[in-house]
């Protein structure tokens, strides 16, 4: 698991984001994204999809502390289970 410091820094590595599990998915099966931060609070379902598609297409997940932390630091008002970058 990331640091926060570290999240940050990743986050301002990427000018591109895309935030929410749908659309995550939707990206990285369609080879846009180039890692998945997720948070580590979500629930397994979610956690086993989203690592399952990010294995089969070869991009790389890190982890957050918390769903409220990753949403804080993507500067969004509400908590957040993943973002994708790119």
């Amino acid at each position: 698991m990331l640091s926060s410091n570290e999240i940050s820094h990743l986050l301002n590595d990427y000018s591109n984001r895309i935030i929410g599990k749908r659309a995550v998915l939707k990206a990285v099966a369609s080879g846009e994204i180039k890692c998945v931060v997720l948070a580590d609070d979500v629930d397994v379902e979610m956690l086993n999809q989203i690592t399952a598609v990010c294995r089969d297409n070869g991009v790389k997940v890190y982890q957050c502390e918390s769903k409220r932390e990753l949403g804080k630091l993507a500067g969004i008002e509400v908590a957040c289970a993943c973002i994708g970058l790119f």
